[in-house]
């Protein structure tokens, strides 16, 4: 499903599951398994977005996969009172592309989450088990608030790449623009930053990663009446 720059979706009591972005050809990112949106606004509602995937396949591709449930890309999305749980973003062809951002893949946005859970979900490679949030040309904002974030993995599967960053959240500042996430009232917890889908010793960050691409760039976390326990990066 997939949400353009003008366009607007209210989602509620509804599930997207099962659905799978897979591009055909070498050159093609695979992005949003279960929604993408490009710059439209998008709101969910009592609602549950779950084992959907997205997946690079053809043999030799140098384009990874982003966002297993959902890939916004600018605009506006909200989850209130809702799930995102048991999604995948996965690199299979031995590539040069990864798989990141297992349940939400978030880039120059504006993103809130209330009330809601983001658990289960898996990156194949790096970078966000749960979520990968990136500001490259413009900031992005994401506010997490009373939600949770658990039992999520950055897999670590390809060799080449090293291990798991961010078993939960991935935070990317690049280009000196800022991107800056808000928690308050929220736990993450049981989150795995793993090497070849076990434990290992290249890997980082269980519960949370921010990344600065050069100085002067921003990645800001700000906690606030929240817990992050039991994540584990080794």
């Amino acid at each position: 499903m997939s949400v353009a720059a003008a366009g607007s979706f209210n989602f509620t009591n509804t599930t997207i599951s099962n659905n799978t972005a897979s591009p055909g050809v070498v050159a093609q990112t695979a992005a949003g398994g279960g929604v993408y949106t490009a710059g439209g606004t998008a709101t969910f509602t009592n609602s549950t977005i779950s084992n959907n995937t997205s997946s690079v396949l053809v043999a030799g591709s140098n384009s990874g996969s982003i966002g297993g449930g959902i890939s916004a890309l600018q605009g506006n999305t909200t989850l209130v009172n809702s799930v995102v749980s048991g999604n995948n973003s996965t690199v299979t062809t031995g590539g040069t592309g990864f798989g990141s951002g297992g349940g939400l893949y978030l880039q120059q946005a504006v993103f809130n989450i209330t009330d809601s859970s983001i658990t289960n979900n898996t990156a194949s490679d790096q970078q966000g088990g749960a979520m990968r949030i990136l500001a490259q040309v413009a900031p992005a904002t994401t506010n997490i608030t009373r939600s949770t974030i658990s039992g999520n993995t950055a897999a670590g599967a390809n060799a080449a790449f090293g291990g798991g960053v961010g078993g939960g959240i991935m935070v990317i500042a690049s280009g000196a623009i800022a991107n800056t996430v808000n928690i308050d009232s929220s736990t993450i917890s049981g989150n795995h930053a793993w090497e070849l889908g076990a434990p290992g010793i290249t890997t980082v960050a269980g519960g949370i990663y921010t990344w600065s691409t050069a100085a002067g760039n921003v990645a800001t976390v700000n906690l606030a009446n929240s817990t992050v326990s039991g994540n584990d990066a080794d």
